[in-house]
């Protein structure tokens, strides 16, 4: 008919969306992130943990080469040993060039540096462009160190020690930006304890040069069972 007027599709007219359209794509989009989001997070930090499980071994990899040219003895876990029931020594630098509580660690300048020289080596992924929060800690965002080496075997041998198990001796522990304040992890400080950085627990390295991954509960256990802790030291 003349005065017949055909009905069109509107969004064909227009070539877009309804209102109610774009809400429900906008709703499957926000609830498809909500699902991968953390997805994508689990595996960056699961990569961050992996590197920091290659860099513990770099490490461990130099201080058996610092040990086979020091008669097997250890580096220093900082400059002035004080550590109960060792004799107090002065080393003039220590692993990482960490230095004293409340400043900036030099790994250039420690004792194992010969046998790294890449200072990414000595600070985890994670810990990048995160200020300690240790109280007398360096809180630069800066700070160049993530490990802390067990300060019983501080500048001892390790053959001169009456251990639990070699295997289960902490070596260095990535202990985290919470607690860090320098190169030593003290056992009976009450700053210096196992960290839950990665997954609830934290990386570390054994006197028999292995690293691995452990769970927080488990590390504490690990260490209040004294395997961490000497039987015995002959000097």
């Amino acid at each position: 008919m003349a005065g017949e007027k055909r009905m069109r599709n509107p969004r064909a007219r227009s070539g877009g969306f309804t209102l109610i359209e774009l809400l429900v794509v906008i709703a499957i989009v926000a609830i498809l992130a909500a699902i991968l989001f953390p997805l994508f997070q689990n595996a960056r930090e699961r990569a961050r943990t992996m590197s920091c499980l290659s860099n513990l071994k770099q490490l461990g990899n130099a201080f058996q080469m610092y040990t086979d040219e020091n008669n097997g003895r250890y580096p220093a876990s900082q400059q002035v040993t004080n550590t109960p029931g060792i004799p107090g020594m002065w080393a003039p630098e220590d692993w990482a060039g960490a230095g004293y509580p409340g400043k900036q660690a030099y790994p250039e300048r420690g004792q194992i540096w010969r046998y790294v020289k890449n200072k990414g080596v000595y600070l985890c992924p994670t810990d990048k462009n995160i200020a300690p929060t240790a109280p007398d800690a360096y809180h630069g965002k800066d700070f160049a160190i993530s490990y802390a080496m067990n300060s019983y075997l501080s500048l001892v041998r390790l053959g001169s020690l009456t251990v639990k198990r070699v295997s289960r001796m902490m070596l260095l522990l990535h202990e985290g930006r919470k607690w860090i304040n320098d190169g030593k992890f003290s056992m009976w400080s009450a700053y210096d304890i196992p960290s839950d950085i990665h997954y609830d627990g934290t990386t570390l390295l054994y006197a028999d040069y292995h690293a691995r991954w452990a769970d927080y509960e488990q590390l504490k256990l690990e260490k209040s069972a004294g395997y961490w802790t000497p039987i015995h030291i002959m000097y």
